[in-house]
């Protein structure tokens, strides 16, 4: 069957490549047996290699799938399409000739490199009966399968001799979401014979697809177990099969995804588009950048959760979500939130020491603040005002702390595509086109938008909020700067004003990332040009609402704490009493090691690499750490600081707004991570606060260094190195957060990509 699949496909491709060239050279081919050997002898010489790969594969190989079709027509296409190309004489000869090539070098990669293991001179599998195999745990067998409902391991004492391989056929019970499970393949053998040593250790969600696990022995094989960790849910194992070779699979998913990373290199070299000059005005580009901005927009879906909505009562207490209980305490004209405190709490010294609370025995409501015998959220209250009442108001339920962060990140992903581009706009002059393309999902894949999709919780929620109020304040204010019409100027400054307070009402140390507008602002109240009316109208636009936003928030905070500038994070019931966090200068060292020079930490499942939980001993007072990634993790951020001064070099003006504005966008980086570790500690969230604004200034001090005036072939080939790297080390930290909603709803995109990395089972 698979010989008259491929039989059919090398006739069908024959066919249709001679017949542009019978149209056009009928006559000539007469005479030209050289042109009518190429263009039948390409495919079938092509055919010809896929056929002995085919046969090849089935011989010496456990298994294999039916790839011979779709590589050979593959294969055979582009050969006919050379060879077409070639008699034509078509301007595209070189580029489908290379296209050619490459196809058949990713073939035998994929089948002699990616698949080595696979090889064998006698190919054996077996699958193992039931009975032989021992377990530990909660397991049982029925119908011939193993069901598992917890933590449990499974033995197979002296396996077939011939063991390399293990298969397991597995399918975890599941209804929306899944919950990955862990494997861990341990032996024993010849060097180890009394204790088992793991040797694998995957990560999967069970499926159904099989788990293929590759093991080297040395000498004679005792013993496996199969453990598995993190069950949940019933696991039922319908099969262990062992194989003297890992089972042949061949990767199409990784043939064509670097047969379309090469693909489009090569016709970028052949076509010269590395050269193309980004103009802002052609609508062409502009229509291309939008699609890239429409892409990573989309992209968010991907963590969309079911559990969209949740009813509201006013009756039933929501102590899962502290916004909802502050929504409710709103609908009942209250500042506090509806919950009891323990009078045994209130008989506390001091209550914010978590020993003391402990001792006590008294009951406290984990992480909300306590002032006045009355619970208190000390998280921003914009989330409330801009996302839960008008989601009441609409559907008459409440939004889901997972949906309205993902509505917050939506937002905050297509408002930063459009603050990159107009940035890039403002001070830019001659862009790499190309370049900027790949800019732009990397600023956004490092901005740290993703990790709070990843993390939905209760600590995240204002984080998407503030990211998102953030970035509509300096797109609007940069773009109302750029714009001529007043009326236009005036409605962007009102807006920025607007995202400004909301921003300060859902993360206040985010807010001061606005101070890079300043620069801007002063320039247009310093013009000598324009009219007094003039810049107090603009000045009024934006310090309006930013002033009624100030306004509200000190108002809400006397009403609550009794003081203006009280936002109720001193009265935490969490790890320790904040009120010993204080701003120190001592403390700016160790903020450095933490927010900027923390690298990830490995472990034993793919990516390999996950946030970081490091002590340095050296606070001189307590100190919350937790897991944390520093900013220098992604390539961008360090060459962009690194390459500061020689943009400053290039820049004459001690007054240039550029300048300036790179030097607050470092500035204020750097005040924001001190704040944030002197008044918090240590965790990726609070990196979060200042990490888009190392992102901005990154990408601005690259794109100016590969500035088509001064740039060359390998500046640009060093500056999309780096932000091809980073985006590849953001999009591998993200798919690797184990409780995350990506991983729950589509585990299949983490197990694709591991299976398209990790060919070496």
């Amino acid at each position: 069957m698979v010989y008259f699949a491929g039989l059919c496909i090398f006739i069908l491709i024959s066919l249709v490549g001679a017949y542009p060239v019978y149209k056009t050279k009928g006559k000539e081919m007469k005479k030209d047996k050289k042109s009518i050997l190429l263009l039948l002898g390409s495919p079938f010489v092509s055919f010809i290699l896929c056929t002995l790969i085919y046969k090849l594969t089935c011989t010496f190989t456990v298994s294999h799938n039916n790839y011979l079709p779709w590589l050979s027509l593959i294969i055979c296409t582009l050969a006919e399409l050379f060879a077409v190309n070639t008699i034509l004489k078509s301007k595209h000869t070189a580029i489908i000739r290379r296209f050619f090539v490459l196809s058949v070098v990713l073939a035998l990669f994929e089948i002699f490199l990616c698949n080595y293991t696979s090889f064998t001179t006698a190919p054996k599998i077996e699958t193992l009966d039931t009975s032989v195999i021992q377990s530990k745990g909660n397991v049982a067998c029925e119908n011939g399968s193993l069901i598992i409902s917890s933590d449990s391991s499974l033995i197979i004492d002296e396996p077939p001799s011939y063991t390399r391989a293990v298969i397991i056929e597995q399918k975890q019970a599941y209804k929306e979401a899944v919950n990955p499970v862990e494997v861990i393949l341990g032996i024993k053998d010849v060097t180890q014979s009394l204790n088992y040593e793991s040797v694998r250790d995957r990560l999967t969600p069970a499926t159904g697809k099989p788990l293929i696990m590759s093991i080297t022995p040395y000498k004679k094989l005792y013993s496996v177990r199969i453990g598995y960790g993190g069950v949940t849910e019933p696991l039922t194992v319908n099969a262990i099969k062992t194989a003297n070779a890992v089972p042949f699979s061949f990767s199409f998913l990784r043939f064509f995804v670097l047969f379309a990373m090469i693909g489009f290199v090569i016709i970028v070299q052949e076509k010269n588009w590395s050269n193309i000059l980004y103009r802002s005005k052609n609508p062409r580009q502009r229509l291309i950048l939008q699609c890239i901005a429409l892409i990573c927009t989309i992209a968010a879906s991907l963590w969309l959760c079911p559990e969209k909505t949740a009813a509201y009562d006013p009756e039933v207490r929501n102590t899962a979500d502290p916004y909802a209980m502050t929504f409710d305490a709103f609908q009942k004209d209250q500042m506090y939130l509806d919950l009891d405190v323990d009078q045994k709490l209130l008989e506390v010294e001091n209550v914010y020491d978590r020993t003391l609370r402990d001792e006590s025995g008294a009951f406290a409501y984990w992480d909300l603040a306590l002032y006045d015998g009355h619970y208190y959220c000390y998280f921003g209250v914009a989330p409330v005002l801009t996302m839960y009442y008008p989601f009441y108001w609409i559907s008459g339920k409440l939004p889901t702390i997972a949906f309205a962060s993902f509505i917050f990140c939506t937002l905050a992903i297509f408002f930063f595509c459009q603050l990159i581009i107009t940035i890039v706009n403002r001070f830019i002059r001659h862009c790499n086109f190309l370049i900027l393309c790949l800019a732009i999902p990397t600023s956004v894949a490092c901005c740290g938008v993703f990790y709070v999709l990843s993390n939905s919780n209760t600590y995240t929620l204002p984080l998407a909020a503030g990211l998102c109020y953030l970035f509509l304040c300096l797109w609007t204010g940069i773009t109302a700067t750029m714009s001529r019409k007043m009326s236009k100027r005036i409605v962007l400054l009102i807006l920025s004003g607007v995202s400004l307070s909301l921003c300060a009402m859902s993360r206040p140390g985010m807010a001061l990332g606005a101070l890079i507008l300043a620069p801007f602002y002063l320039q247009i109240l310093l013009a000598k040009k324009q009219p007094m009316k003039y810049k107090i109208s603009q000045a009024a636009a934006f310090l309006i609402p930013v002033l009624l936003g100030g306004v509200f928030i000190l108002t809400y905070n006397y009403k609550r704490f009794g003081s203006v500038l009280d936002f109720g994070q001193t009265y935490q019931l969490t790890v320790s009493d904040i009120h010993g966090n204080s701003l120190s200068l001592m403390s700016f060292f160790p903020m450095v090691i933490h927010y900027f020079l923390q690298l990830p930490r490995t472990r034993a499942l793919f990516p390999y690499f996950e946030a970081n939980f490091c002590v340095i001993y050296n606070y001189g007072k307590y100190t919350y750490l937790a897991d944390t990634i520093g900013v220098f993790t992604y390539p961008l951020i360090p060459a962009g600081m690194l390459l500061m001064p020689l943009t400053f070099r290039r820049i004459r003006s001690a007054f240039s707004l550029k300048k300036w504005f790179i030097i607050l966008c470092f500035g204020i980086s750097l005040m924001i991570a001190w704040q944030d570790f002197c008044l918090g500690g240590a965790i990726t969230r609070y990196v979060i606060d200042f990490l888009p604004l190392l992102v901005i200034l990154s990408v601005l001090v690259l794109l100016s260094a590969v500035d088509i005036d001064h740039g060359s072939k390998t500046k640009n080939r060093i500056c999309a190195i780096i932000f091809a790297g980073s985006l590849f080390i953001s999009f591998l930290l993200t798919i690797g957060v184990r409780d995350s909603i990506l991983m729950k709803y589509h585990s299949e995109i983490y197990e694709a990509v591991e299976n398209m990395i990790v060919f070496w089972k």
